[in-house]
């Protein structure tokens, strides 16, 4: 590895930075304001609550569009973990994740 001038890390230490700060705050602002009452707009930042969340814990159908979302992210991981799983003793030769690779790919293949 090469090593960079003090210069270079430095540029590129603050050039990331500022890549962040664009990219992070339009969704910093919006959960920080969040917290606060907003009325036509306008937000009051004399005054912290929590209404908003009180309002969301409430409606059935943001908790029942939270239930999906997690049950979707909980599959997603198992998957995941068990596909890389497999692909690693798969690619390291073990025989057990080899044919149990080559069942699931021969099986899914067949459905096609």
């Amino acid at each position: 590895m090469i090593a960079l001038p003090r210069l270079s890390t430095v540029m590129l230490a603050a050039i990331t930075a500022l890549v962040a700060v664009l990219l992070y705050s339009p969704l910093f602002v919006p959960i920080v304001s969040s917290f606060f009452i907003t009325a036509h707009g306008d937000v009051d930042w004399a005054s912290p609550t929590l209404s908003t969340y009180e309002t969301l814990a409430g409606n059935q159908e943001i908790l029942a569009a939270l239930r999906a979302t997690l049950l979707v992210g909980v599959c997603t991981v198992i998957l995941s973990v068990t596909g890389g799983t497999l692909l690693a003793l798969y690619y390291h030769g073990r025989r057990a994740g080899r044919s149990a690779l080559q069942f699931i790919i021969s099986s899914a293949a067949s459905r096609c």
